[in-house]
């Protein structure tokens, strides 16, 4: 039975470098393998909120980031699989992120950033927000390690306001430090403190009333078969078919810096 979605949409990493490669990745994609079984949307959704895009009964396909998948998601979407970027070798689909300081700060662990000032997207944001928050409370328990935060929006904003003095570190998922170190010269002015532990990255979804587990097939083929160029400048090498159990540790890790989180912000979480 073919189907007419209407929303498709791939924003976690849409950044302006790359947008007509991820055009062209969807293309492909339409193109494919899922041509034989859906009238996928022409072009991708962009511009609108993301809450009311992954909620939305049409959703055809969209990328989320893992907490708000298992914070809110998980249960009211269906999991296509994780994308792999080849950044955790061992374990395909799976990420980490980086925390950056200036390239000129003396200091050279977390514990010697003691009060110091974070930046980070959101709140609710995986690799920038809990990442960091499971590292402090792993290496330094309910301890009030830093200073004052800075929401900033995205990824890379939360970058530039470390190089720009606003803030002095920052955690930033490693695919969107990849792009930053390729496409933003400025990049060169960071460097990496250290690294986050690693859970599975940002999966793909699909609105319940679709089969989650034959949309992954089409798009786990579509991607094998893309072209070098495209894959490359996306840092895309294949798809994981992971499964929604496989997110339980980013709901563990949360849960257990529970208290390091409500220190930094006692309102809880902001979208």
């Amino acid at each position: 039975m073919r189907m007419t979605p209407k929303h498709a949409s791939l924003p976690m990493y849409d950044f302006a470098g790359v947008a007509e490669a991820t055009d062209l990745l969807w293309s492909h994609l339409k193109r494919g393998p899922l041509s034989e079984f859906y009238d996928a949307p022409d072009r991708l959704t962009r511009g609108m909120d993301l809450w009311d895009l992954w909620q939305r009964e049409n959703l055809f396909l969209a990328q989320t980031c893992g907490f708000p998948f298992v914070h809110k998601l998980r249960g009211q979407v269906g999991l296509v699989g994780t994308p792999d970027y080849g950044v955790v070798p061992e374990k395909p689909g799976w990420y980490y992120s980086v925390i950056l300081c200036r390239q000129d700060d003396p200091r050279r662990t977390l514990a010697d950033f003691e009060g110091a000032k974070f930046a980070l997207n959101e709140t609710g944001s995986q690799s920038g927000c809990h990442a960091l928050m499971h590292t402090l409370n792993t290496q330094f328990g309910t301890e009030k390690l830093l200073g004052g935060s800075l929401l900033t929006g995205a990824h890379v904003h939360s970058a530039l306001a470390v190089l720009e003095g606003e803030a002095d570190i920052a955690a930033v998922d490693i695919v969107t430090w990849l792009h930053v170190q390729r496409d933003h010269p400025e990049g060169s002015g960071l460097r990496v403190l250290v690294q986050t532990e690693p859970t599975p990255g940002l999966p793909y979804m699909t609105a319940n009333a679709q089969d989650a587990a034959q949309l992954g097939e089409c798009i786990s083929e579509g991607i094998q078969s893309l072209p070098a160029q495209t894959a490359k400048a996306l840092f895309l090498k294949g798809v994981w078919r992971s499964s929604e159990a496989d997110y339980d540790i980013i709901e563990a890790r949360a849960h257990a810096a529970k208290a390091v989180f409500e220190s930094y912000f006692p309102n809880g979480l902001a979208h």
